[in-house]
């Protein structure tokens, strides 16, 4: 059965104009403050109600990001806390050549991502010590976002409210045997074949899976688990890079192998 949802209220008929300016890669900063958010919880609720558009052309929840785990990334955006999206289905790509012109503008970022092997029920206790009974497999990926042309340091009720601005995701070898010391491995991320950035493990709120855990325990209070199957992106290792027309990238951590991507 098709989603479908009421537009007879003016408040979800606003939200479609903005999700439609999405879509057009409209800068919609001044149609957020007709909302009038002033606080996290009212952001992520207004994220719920947004993403019941993008339900509908992309297709059913997949997994989550994780944004602003890193002290690089907090810095850049000028706030101190992470936030969190959701993955939709279509935003799962296989295609390692990017258009550009898809985008108001692109951002890139490096992750660790992680699949859950089984139902995380809102009754169990996840922590840095059995964690990995959860995973299935990880892997670098790549994060594509949106940023339409934001001022930084950001707002970031409206980062949450738009889905914390994910627009896409390239997932690299995965591996289902790993070494559990993530917080000391090395990472690199290529541009054009020359070292752009590094960064350990531990950058991402002291090891890559405690992100993973933050959302666990944040979801917890929303009485939302965490099904068998999803895909988690545990946050950005390096700085958002973004690339212009002709760029190759390449994100490599040590032991783990390495996802690749080009733009168009």
């Amino acid at each position: 059965m098709a989603h479908k949802i009421n537009l007879n209220d003016d408040y979800s008929k606003k939200i479609k104009l903005f999700f439609e300016s999405h879509e057009n890669h409209i800068n919609n900063k001044k149609l957020f403050k007709d909302f009038n958010i002033q606080n996290i919880h009212d952001a992520y609720e207004f994220q719920n109600k947004f993403n019941e558009f993008q339900l509908i052309k992309y297709g059913y929840p997949i997994g989550y990001k994780i944004g602003l785990t890193s002290k690089k990334m907090q810095k850049l955006c000028g706030v101190n806390q992470p936030n969190y999206g959701v993955i939709f289905k279509k935003r799962l790509i296989n295609n390692l050549v990017i258009n550009k012109e898809g985008f108001l503008n692109l951002g890139i970022e490096s992750e660790l991502c992680l699949k859950v092997s089984k139902n995380i029920e809102l009754d169990v206790k996840v922590t840095k010590e059995n964690i990995i009974d959860f995973i299935e497999y990880i892997a670098p990926a790549f994060e594509l976002i949106d940023d339409f042309n934001t001022s930084y340091p950001i707002n970031i009720l409206s980062l949450i409210a738009e889905n914390s601005w994910n627009k896409g995701v390239i997932i690299g070898k995965k591996n289902k045997i790993f070494p559990t010391n993530l917080s000391k491995m090395n990472s690199f991320l290529f541009k054009n074949n020359k070292i752009l950035d590094s960064s350990y493990g531990n950058e991402v709120l002291g090891h890559p899976f405690n992100p993973a855990i933050w959302l666990i325990n944040t979801l917890k209070k929303r009485k939302v688990f965490i099904k068998k199957g999803t895909i988690i992106l545990t946050g950005s290792w390096t700085k958002t890079v973004f690339p212009t027309k002709g760029d190759s990238f390449k994100f490599t951590i040590d032991k783990l192998g390495s996802v690749n991507i080009s733009i168009n």
